[in-house]
């Protein structure tokens, strides 16, 4: 991995779930090298370098799951910090669904399955439907007319109509669910799969006018991506703090090197120095954060980042925390220095 390479990786055992992940991660990042790891029945797994690992796993662990998670705890041995490690129960949405059940699909639902997942393999485990997470930027026009069909058809039968025979399989669905075009159910349910589209015309009988923008919201919450979205840029942010953190000491070192020889090209070193300041990466703090930005909220991060740095266990933590702090510091400036000029 290059030292400009930004890497996360999504392992998991095969048909756990993680193609899906990758290729929602791969739409929604910029700069991130997105890298699939499948784990082998009986194959040991080697530590990866990466600046994230999420680890993709079932309901119910098995030994292969656990053996991964242990290797896979052990990178960074090499000098390097070791990556953070997050496992995701992947599907979580059909964990609580019941085929045919009226009853509103969601991964939160998943949550005890999740922590007895993080038990096991001894992490972290979050319930996540990356399916939905894909869907929710998927969908399209198209896609709702034909839930609305869905949902407007039988209308005097109310929510009872999700528990017709088509809603049981989805062999059933593609045969029997005629109100819309065979290629749109087919289409429908890579995308959405029985239990978010029945989570969609359940949505589109109790709101006729929910708009595109608006399903692709409750895909979006119902899924649970969001606390992935916010671990993977943490991780990500946390990753070019470490990284500017080394290369700064490098850099210091350097121009102690040229003032004690006497060397003029110190000055520039210095200037780089400052310049350095800012980390000009997409998932910094104040990139990513809700609401609007201010120089004393931006501020209050820097005292958090230099509190950070002087209760820091090792060197490494207290060179990233120190680079968030000086990355933070030179934020405020600027919005100090726009605020001026304006």
């Amino acid at each position: 991995m290059g030292e400009d390479t930004y890497r996360v990786v999504i392992a998991g055992c095969a048909g756990s779930g993680v193609s899906t992940l990758a290729n929602y991660l791969g739409e929604t990042l910029t700069g991130v090298e997105i890298r699939e790891v499948t784990i082998g029945i009986g194959t040991p797994c080697a530590p990866v370098q990466a600046d994230a690992i999420v680890y993709v796993s079932t309901a119910y662990p098995r030994e292969e799951d656990r053996r991964a998670v242990s290797g896979l705890r052990e990178g960074g041995r090499d000098g390097r910090a070791k990556p953070r490690l997050l496992g995701v129960l992947a599907r979580a949405d059909l964990l609580e669904w019941t085929p045919g059940s009226p009853q509103a699909v969601s991964a939160a639902a998943a949550r005890p399955h999740a922590d007895l997942a993080g038990l096991a393999l001894t992490i972290g485990v979050v319930p996540v439907s990356a399916l939905l997470a894909r869907a929710s930027r998927s969908l399209t026009m198209s896609d709702m007319e034909s839930l609305r069909r869905m949902a407007s058809s039988r209308a005097d039968q109310g929510r009872a109509r999700l528990g017709e025979v088509w809603w049981y399989s989805a062999g059933l669905f593609t045969e029997r669910a005629v109100s819309i075009e065979r290629s749109q159910r087919e289409r429908l349910l890579g995308l959405l799969d029985l239990p978010g589209i029945g989570l969609a015309v359940s949505a589109l009988r109790d709101s006729p006018e929910m708009t595109l923008d608006e399903m692709g919201e409750l895909m979006r919450e119902t899924s649970g991506i969001a606390v992935i979205d916010t671990w993977v840029r943490d991780s990500l942010w946390d990753a070019a703090a470490a990284r500017a953190g080394g290369a700064r000491i490098s850099l210091e070192r350097r121009i102690v090197q040229e003032l004690a020889a006497g060397r003029g090209r110190a000055a520039a070193g210095i200037r780089m120095l400052r310049r350095s300041a800012l980390l000009g990466v997409p998932w910094a703090a104040e990139r990513v954060a809700a609401g609007a930005i201010t120089r004393s909220s931006v501020l209050e991060w820097a005292a958090v980042a230099r509190r950070e740095a002087a209760s820091a266990r090792t060197s490494h933590q207290a060179h990233a925390a120190l680079a968030r702090y000086r990355h933070l510091l030179a934020v405020a400036e600027n919005i100090m220095t726009d605020g001026d000029a304006a």
